[in-house]
């Protein structure tokens, strides 16, 4: 799917030690667009390992580092389940999604709607 190389590219240069926040970014992104997803669903055991996802990358960005390999695993698995659920889902369902992560990126915050930011 289009929407994700891009971003998996950026996944790749992450876990071959390449700190860049950009990069970073990119794969939060694809991590709150899927914790989006999820919650839309109502698949709470989905959402919970997408924002477990998002967990890692924000103290990826945080501390200005790379993953760890324990990490490196999680993110290419989470990024791959990622990436199969975005291929199963209608162009209605995406864009419900693209505009919860929108809106909650224009309050400041990370997709979380269990309230753990």
């Amino acid at each position: 799917m289009g929407l994700m190389l891009v971003p998996r590219m950026h996944l790749e240069l992450i876990l071959t030690h390449t700190v860049n926040l950009d990069y970073q970014r990119s794969v939060l992104g694809v991590f709150n667009l899927a914790a989006a997803l999820a919650y839309l669903q109502n698949r709470p055991q989905t959402q919970s390992q997408f924002e477990a996802a998002q967990r890692v990358m924000s103290l990826l960005i945080q501390g200005a580092r790379s993953p760890s390999p324990e990490e490196g695993d999680f993110l290419r698995q989470s990024f791959n389940q990622a990436d199969r659920h975005f291929g199963i889902q209608s162009g209605a369902m995406l864009v419900r999604a693209f505009e919860i992560v929108d809106q909650a990126g224009a309050d400041g915050e990370t997709v979380d709607k269990n309230g753990s930011d």
